[in-house]
């Protein structure tokens, strides 16, 4: 069982872009709840708060939003969007989705690849088809990515959906025998096997003719 992890947050009483960024210099981060069949819920909570959980439990990780003296507003959330700063890479807000913890979600799970100095020790490339893993499970039970291990991959090698190693209640949206990676040899590798000894000297002399020149 997952750790409960609950978030301070306050009403929003201005929900605008001027309101917005005098709450980021006081040090909090303007949000919003939405839910099926709820209306949006305009929300501030504090950002070093918000920021340190995120990195400490992940973005899929399930978080309940304490609104002090409103108990339906205390709910199990999801994080469904971050907006960013293009340059200072800042969180400007927040995007929470209400659910229910008996209720299936879908989500998109990002890829940790494991073991990558393996191949690169034996002058291998790992090609990707797929960026994300779109997931369906009870919101507690969804991990924060899918982790794929490819230290033992050799050249023609790869891994498809029905290798991945998911948790219990776990399933993916996806055709089981689709490929996810594949491994092959580096195409710098496979020209310094084709060109011979004759091409190398050959390459040499008309750098130095060039020189004399």
């Amino acid at each position: 069982m997952k750790e409960a992890v609950t978030m301070k947050i306050e009403k929003r009483r201005e929900a605008n872009s001027r309101a917005s960024r005098r709450l980021r210099k006081t040090g909090y981060l303007p949000g919003i709840i939405c839910g099926k069949g709820s209306e949006s819920f305009p929300i501030k909570m504090r950002e070093e708060e918000f920021r340190r959980n995120l990195l400490k439990y992940g973005r899929n990780y399930v978080f309940n939003l304490d609104l002090p003296g409103e108990k339906k507003h205390n709910v199990n959330v999801l994080v469904k969007e971050i907006q960013y700063a293009p340059i200072s890479g800042k969180i400007l807000n927040v995007d929470f989705q209400k659910i229910s913890l008996t209720e299936e979600v879908k989500l998109d799970l990002g890829i940790r690849i494991i073991g990558r100095e393996a191949l690169d020790s034996k002058k291998l490339i790992l090609i990707r088809q797929m960026d994300t893993i779109p997931v369906k499970g009870l919101p507690q039970d969804i991990p924060d990515n899918v982790e794929i291990d490819v230290s033992g991959l050799d050249e023609g090698e790869s891994i498809s959906i029905k290798d991945l190693n998911l948790p219990k209640g776990i399933s993916v949206d996806l055709e089981e025998d689709q490929t996810v990676l594949s491994v092959n040899i580096s195409d710098l590798n496979v020209e310094s096997k084709d060109i011979d000894e004759n091409e190398v000297n050959e390459i040499s002399d008309i750098i130095e003719e060039t020189n004399e020149e």
